[in-house]
């Protein structure tokens, strides 16, 4: 196991290869009604059956952005900022995008129209399994889902490290030891970005806590479904079973704190490969404009590495605690400092991530994002949930919402076309905006060139020269096939 003094430069540069990217939920919110939309999902962002960029969930109101894969941190935040643009710019003109994962104080006739509208017929049943089960609350309840798969060159490098023979084991094996990196240190991530203090919709808790969400009363299975981070091959078994004993309808059903992604078979999945994980546990935060903040990523790719670097001695023992200690985290007061025991495990991790952050490229950006986990480990009044909590007002984030909600709109209405789309030159924006409400898939190559996939090994180029005819017509070609 590597040791912090043991860390080379070259080796964290390799590290960083690789890519993440961002799935938000977030509801859309009426200000007339003080309650989630009843209007439909925009229809200038495209086919939900193909959309990879804007989706809905469990209901109608509740919006899904999906960033791309991206090497660059600064690549998601930008794109998921043209995004949360384009879905401003269809808003009807009560609405705003609700900032908080808790949705605002339903009546009756609020849920009754939730139970009874849905307007994705091809996840209908589903859908209707999910309310029978679970009731109308629990997925209205929004978060963050960020996903990592390593580059090619980690995972070789993992390889000769292990003298595992097969790269596919090797990427297997690799994934899951991040995996229970992130599930080990949940409790942390639940102490620094924790956000959803009360429900409008139940009664209990009765006193502000740090996140419904992240506890056992917020999105997990019902108690009977025990899925452990064991072993990998133990992981996929106990999938697998409770699909077979009816106790889950399908891998997408596990509500778990990291989710394994490589295919639909699970029996399967071991030999054809993991191809990413998706961290689920984030809370989305009230106080970043898009929903979560740059140096949040930092911090959870700065535990991946730490993951690789310097792996824990992760069992059913050690696993379990961890799973107590977020418990105990989620459902303390949003003001509590961390327990002695857990202050002490965080600040061996933050020594770890020290030795990893001073041999890091632009070292002062990483170093920032730690410093922040630094300050707000040693001071509970700097995270989230507590800075949320001064904004109850009779158990009630109503208020504070709504202010939210309507100064972001604004803040998006007055920026430039330049703050809008960071990533891409002015001349090309018109083409970006049709691809992503359209929902063709592009890689943004340079702030004048969008390369389009093909079939072919010449992809297709957009540059401000294509005209939107041109791509009209070629999106309607690819529909006709």
């Amino acid at each position: 196991m590597t040791q912090a003094n043991e860390v080379r430069p070259e080796t964290v540069r390799l590290l960083l290869q690789g890519k993440m990217g961002i799935e938000i939920e977030e509801h859309r919110v009426d200000q007339q009604r003080h309650s989630l939309s009843q209007f439909d999902h925009p229809s200038q962002l495209g086919d939900r059956r193909k959309q990879p960029y804007f989706q809905t969930d469990f209901s109608e109101s509740m919006e899904e952005l999906i960033t791309a894969p991206h090497r660059r941190l600064v690549g998601i935040m930008n794109q998921l900022h043209s995004l949360q643009q384009l879905l401003n710019e269809q808003l009807h003109p009560t609405e705003i995008i609700w900032p908080f994962s808790m949705p605002p104080r339903l009546e009756a006739t609020d849920v009754q129209f939730l139970e009874q509208t849905f307007k994705r017929e091809w996840y209908q049943g589903y859908r209707d399994l999910l309310l029978a089960k679970y009731g109308p609350f629990r997925h209205i309840m929004c978060g963050i889902h960020v996903s990592y798969s390593p580059a090619g060159a980690v995972v070789q490098w993992y390889q000769q490290q292990q003298g595992i023979a097969d790269p596919i084991k090797a990427k297997n094996q690799l994934l899951f030891q991040i995996t229970q990196q992130l599930v080990g240190f949940r409790w942390l991530l639940t102490y620094l970005y924790g956000a959803s203090p009360l429900d409008e919709n139940q009664t209990e808790p009765h006193e502000p806590i740090r996140s419904i969400r992240a506890s056992r009363n917020g999105f997990a299975n019902l108690p009977d479904v025990h899925i452990n981070y064991d072993t990998l091959e133990g992981f996929i078994q106990e999938q697998a079973a409770a699909i077979q004993t009816g106790q889950l309808f399908a891998p997408s059903e596990f509500y778990g704190p990291v989710r394994l992604k490589g295919g639909n078979d699970l029996n399967t999945i071991l030999q054809t490969g993991i191809e990413y994980l998706e961290l689920r546990v984030l809370d989305d935060d009230p106080f970043a404009l898009d929903g979560i903040q740059l140096s949040t990523l930092k911090f959870i790719r700065l535990l991946i590495i730490a993951g690789i670097l310097f792996p824990h001695e992760w069992n059913h023992t050690t696993l379990t605690e961890a799973a107590k200690f977020n418990q105990r985290v989620a459902e303390a007061r949003p003001t509590d400092p961390l327990p002695s025991e857990l202050q002490k495990r965080a600040q061996e991790l933050i020594d770890q991530l020290q030795a990893v952050v001073v041999v890091l490229p632009e070292a002062s950006g990483w170093q920032a994002a730690l410093n922040l986990v630094q300050q707000q480990i040693s001071d509970p009044l700097q995270t989230t949930a507590a800075r949320l909590a001064t904004h109850i007002h009779n158990h009630s984030l109503l208020e504070f919402g709504f202010m939210v909600g309507k100064r972001r709109k604004e803040q998006r209405e007055q920026e430039t076309l330049t703050q809008q789309f960071p990533d891409i030159d002015k001349t090309l924006i018109p083409q970006y905006r049709y691809l992503t409400q359209v929902g063709v898939p592009f890689t943004v190559t340079a702030p004048t060139l969008l390369t389009l996939p093909n079939n072919t090994a010449d992809p297709f180029k957009v540059t401000p020269k294509t005209t939107l005819a041109t791509l009209q017509v070629r999106y309607q070609q690819k529909d006709k096939r």
